[in-house]
């Protein structure tokens, strides 16, 4: 949101506008997930092996289209964004944030190319006074990987997304000469 209060001058008291900045943000948060890497109907989704992350083009009213790079795998669609939305917001109504609280229920989405979706609608109103913190601190180093693929044939997307994501791996260790995986 800040690069956008920057660019446009938004005012920390327009609500909609902050609402809808803070959705452009959402939405591109967990990556490609926006851009067909979770999506429920993922037999749609080309190149899992290249998806291309998310970008917004953020207008200065607010608006924004969702897209990705050309030449990338993915899908941007009316129904990968909208399944990005609704992720871990929990009341559409009221996502409460520093800056806004965001109302996601009148949110208008619509595909005007290929790869390109308008997102318009979030409004806002004044945030509480309460803030949630997380922290974090230096304690050693742990690595601890889940990853949740629920629906319909999940043991054939899991599959699909596991060697998309060796494939991929195999490809960026190769570019700096570390030879494939032996398991």
């Amino acid at each position: 949101l800040a690069p956008l209060l920057h660019e446009f001058q938004w005012s920390l008291d327009d609500y909609d506008k902050l609402a809808q900045g803070s959705l452009a943000g959402h939405v591109i948060e967990c990556g490609a997930q926006c851009t067909g890497g979770n999506f429920t109907d993922w037999r749609l989704v080309q190149d899992f092996d290249n998806m291309g992350f998310p970008i917004v083009e953020v207008s200065e009213d607010g608006s924004f289209v969702v897209t990705k790079p050309k030449g990338t795998g993915g899908l941007v669609s009316t129904a990968t964004v909208a399944e990005q939305i609704v992720y871990e917001i929990g009341n559409p109504q009221a996502y409460l944030l520093p800056d806004v609280i965001a109302d996601f229920s009148q949110v208008h989405l619509e595909q005007v190319g290929e790869h390109r979706v308008r997102v318009t609608g979030a409004t806002g109103r004044a945030p509480t006074a309460q803030y949630k913190v997380s922290a974090t601190y230096p304690d050693g180093y742990r690595v601890l990987v889940s990853f949740l693929i629920a629906g319909r044939e999940a043991p054939q997307k899991a599959q699909v997304i596991a060697d998309a994501i060796l494939t991929k791996c195999e490809r960026v260790l190769a570019m700096r000469s570390v030879p494939p995986f032996s398991e």
